[in-house]
C-alpha cells in the first residue's frame, strides 16, 4: 500500500448552525494520499492538508474470513477548509479502507466528539 493514491471524491462536510440542526455542504474535490513504509500518511482532501495521519491494521484473519470491517483504517486530521463553503479550521477524520491491486476503496468520516459523520466514498488509484 506504500505509495501515492489519488482520485476525485464528492465530499460533504457537516456545518453546525447557530440555531437549529447542522446542515451539510458538498463539492467534488481531488483527494491525494501518500502512504509511507512506517504507516505515516500525508496528503490533501480538496484544499485541506492531512496532518498527524497514519494507517493502522483494522482486522485480523478472523475478521477477514467472516468479512467483518476493512483491512486498514486511516486516522488523522484535516487542517484548513476542504472547499470554500467548509468552515472548519481543523477536523478529525477516519477512513476505513481496503486495497485491491492498484485501487484503494473505502469511506472518509468526520469525527466530532462522539459523532461520526460520513464525508466521502473513496476510490483512489495508485499513481
Amino acid at each position: 500500500m506504500v505509495g501515492t493514491w489519488s482520485g476525485p471524491a464528492r465530499v460533504a462536510v457537516r456545518i453546525p448552525q447557530e440555531s437549529g440542526p447542522a446542515r451539510f455542504a458538498s463539492d467534488t474535490v481531488p483527494v491525494i494520499l501518500t502512504v509511507r513504509a512506517d504507516g505515516s500518511v500525508e496528503g490533501r482532501v480538496g484544499e485541506a492538508s492531512l496532518v498527524e495521519a497514519y494507517v493502522l491494521q483494522n482486522r485480523g484473519w478472523i475478521g477477514r474470513a467472516i468479512h467483518l470491517a476493512t483491512d486498514f483504517r486511516l486516522e488523522g486530521r484535516l487542517r484548513g477548509a476542504v472547499f470554500p463553503e467548509d468552515r472548519h479550521p481543523t477536523q478529525d477524520v477516519r477512513a476505513p479502507f481496503d486495497v485491491a491491486g492498484d485501487t484503494l476503496a473505502g469511506s472518509l468520516f468526520q469525527v466530532s466528539g462522539i459523532g461520526v459523520y460520513p464525508m466521502a466514498a473513496l476510490r483512489l488509484r495508485r499513481e
